[in-house]
């Protein structure tokens, strides 16, 4: 079961203090009462920037319709999360967000608190993932494999044990 901030956010699920993950954010939801970043990671939903106020948006338009993940695709999830862990260890708090806040908001999210520092082992964040968004979530074979590509990379890197 997901843990909810509040009865007006059922859609956004808690995976720490500073990560929450969602699916297409409400246009008339004055978001950064709860945030300071919104990542928006679905392909069809790159809505403007102009709908949020007193928000950073981050557009990251990642493809989950089946296809293969392209490198330009890799490029913009890896360069994002890049980005988001730099927020993330100023302590700002960011919504992931995708149409249904499975994989792409999950992929973006995961990456983001590997490169902060959050958590290495792979393991341990899909689990996380999916008590928090469901079974289904985190299913897309290339991002999970390009994530545990990373996160044992970084494992190795830093000498850790897995």
């Amino acid at each position: 079961m997901s843990e909810y901030m509040d009865k007006r956010y059922e859609y956004i699920s808690k995976i720490n203090d500073h990560v929450w993950i969602g699916s297409v954010p409400p246009r008339d939801e004055p978001l950064y009462q709860k945030f300071d970043v919104l990542v928006l990671a679905a392909k069809e939903n790159q809505l403007p920037s102009n709908y949020w106020d007193n928000i950073e948006i981050v557009y990251a338009p990642l493809d989950d319709s089946g296809n293969r993940i392209t490198n330009q695709e890799k490029n913009i999830a890896t360069s994002t999360a890049l980005f988001i862990a730099r927020r993330l260890k100023q302590g700002k708090r960011v919504l992931f967000t995708c149409t249904k806040g499975l994989n792409r908001s999950t992929f973006i999210a995961a990456l983001s608190m590997l490169y902060a520092g959050m958590e290495f082992n792979p393991d341990i964040v899909i689990n996380k993932m999916r008590r928090a968004r469901g079974l289904n979530a985190f299913t897309n074979k290339d991002f999970e494999l390009i994530y545990r590509q990373e996160a044992y990379m970084m494992i190795n890197e830093l000498g850790l044990d897995y």
